[in-house]
């Protein structure tokens, strides 16, 4: 694809002072290619069984994982750390935020044999290209790249560009954390649901022993009595009280319907 945008090689002692969006192609020592010969059809399955391949050349905890098919069941195969790529690029004082696109370097140089770049000298070996020492190479072979003429292939990825990147281990870490709040929420739980337990033992108990009625409804029902009773009892007191303070002559008294009668 035609390129509109500038273009940066990125390395380990690159060092930027721009502020404009680029295009980015990656130096080969940060990331790890291969070509495989895989009997998948499936780009997708090719891309899952990618950590097989290459952990037989190093640690793959981490790391993401490109494939590029070349033929039936060969592919040129990529492995990067995004949490390098983001520490590189903002050593080299470029933002996440000002990179468009990332290319590998592998795909980006086709044209040459051998070339140089800020300081590398690189070459394509069994197609595969790898950065070599000074000292073997041939000056008179040494192509110079003039960035702005290189037209990029479709070949791109992106990383995050929050610069969040939470590895394995801090997933680990949080999973355990997790794991200790739950255990702590659940024997605050069985705790309370103790406490509540002995709480009802202890008021069953208690409303045997003081033979207690069984629902709050029932026992509003009898207070409710009760008062209405004492009110008559009260009413009942006064209107004899009254009436013996009378001076009045009394045989006999009765109390029929509420209502008190003398004789």
């Amino acid at each position: 694809m035609n390129n509109k945008n500038k273009t940066i090689f990125l390395n380990k002692k690159s060092s930027f002072t721009f502020d404009e969006k680029v295009d980015v192609i990656l130096s080969p020592e940060l990331y790890w290619v291969r070509i495989f010969n895989i009997p998948l059809k499936n780009k997708n399955d090719v891309l899952k069984a990618l950590p097989t391949y290459f952990e037989d050349f190093f640690d793959v905890e981490g790391y993401e994982f490109y494939v590029i098919k070349l033929e039936d069941e060969q592919y040129l195969c990529f492995a990067y750390l995004e949490s390098l790529i983001s520490q590189i690029a903002n050593d080299a004082n470029l933002k996440l935020s000002q990179i468009l696109n990332i290319h590998f370097s592998q795909n980006e140089f086709l044209d040459f044999k051998s070339f140089k770049i800020d300081n590398q000298y690189l070459a394509y070996h069994d197609d595969i290209l790898l950065r070599i020492p000074k000292n073997l190479t041939n000056e008179n072979d040494i192509s110079n790249i003039d960035m702005d003429s290189i037209k990029l292939s479709k070949h791109t990825f992106s990383i995050n560009k929050t610069n969040k990147y939470i590895d394995t281990k801090s997933i680990y870490l949080l999973s355990f954390i997790f794991i200790l709040i739950s255990f702590i929420n659940f024997g605050k739980v069985t705790i309370l649901s103790n406490t509540i337990n002995e709480t009802t033992n202890n008021q069953t108990k208690i409303a045997k022993e003081y033979k207690m009625l069984p629902t709050m409804m029932q026992t509003k029902s009898v207070i409710k009595s009760l008062e209405k009773k004492q009110t008559l009892q009260v009413n009942l007191r006064d209107k004899l009280k009254n009436s013996f303070q009378s001076n009045r002559n009394i045989q006999r008294v009765s109390y029929r319907n509420r209502e008190i009668t003398y004789e």
